[in-house]
């Protein structure tokens, strides 16, 4: 374990209160030691931690901020949060292009919660303009996933599925099936575990509001991995 490495490590210990007492500013601190040397998952913690509001005042701009500086480096987690804020314009202007910009690049990375979110955006969530042939095409990417949480349910396959033309279906199914061949889902998305539990703030913030899945109980909850 390097030097930065050990500063995210020792930012978990605090905010989880494993091994010492928990201490969200501390965590903050540390966190915030490696965000300020450009290593991404120092910038993502303090993304997550701007959110909620842990260890430091709320703010949903710095929240971005940092989210965006971990993204342009490749991680996909902050990748998919960056792309939930533009969805639900939180922190940032609502703005669907830079949305499915980043959920897609996390998606190609095997994030499973940006591959769900891109169903569900595609499906009209917050009043985006819907596109039922590629919300079906993710959809179905989405049904692959392992965490059973971030799968679609059947209820909204079948009902992307009346909404797209026999031969559009087809075709989406066959590039699906390429697709998941060629992104293979992430087997382990962050190496920060203690014990099981986790500080990750994958965000599943993208939720349907017109559109064929509104009554689609997994597409109306708002979500947010804890």
């Amino acid at each position: 374990m390097d030097l930065l490495q050990l500063k995210i490590y020792l930012g978990i210990v605090y905010a989880t209160g494993k091994g010492t007492e928990r201490n969200d500013r501390e965590a903050f601190r540390w966190f915030q030691r490696a965000g300020k040397q450009r290593y991404p998952w120092g910038e993502f913690f303090l993304g997550t931690l701007y959110k909620s509001g842990r260890g430091v005042e709320a703010n949903l701009a710095e929240a971005v901020r940092w989210y965006r500086k971990a993204a342009e480096q490749g991680l996909s987690l902050a990748q998919n949060n960056l792309g939930s804020a533009y969805v639900n314009g939180e922190g940032v202007e609502r703005n669907f292009s830079e949305a499915v910009k980043w959920l897609r690049l996390a998606a190609d990375q095997g994030n499973e919660d940006a591959r769900f979110n891109l169903a569900i955006l595609y499906s009209g969530a917050q009043h985006a303009p819907p596109n039922y042939g590629e919300a079906y095409f993710w959809a179905l990417i989405a049904e692959h996933n392992v965490d059973p949480s971030s799968r679609v349910s059947q209820e909204l396959l079948k009902e992307l599925h009346e909404h797209v033309a026999p031969e559009e279906a087809e075709g989406a199914e066959t590039r699906a099936q390429d697709w998941i061949q060629e992104h293979p889902i992430e087997a382990d998305v962050h190496p920060w575990k203690w014990k099981g539990e986790s500080l990750i703030t994958n965000e599943r913030k993208v939720h349907v509001v017109s559109g064929p899945s509104a009554s689609d109980e997994s597409a109306r909850r708002l979500f947010h991995r804890p």
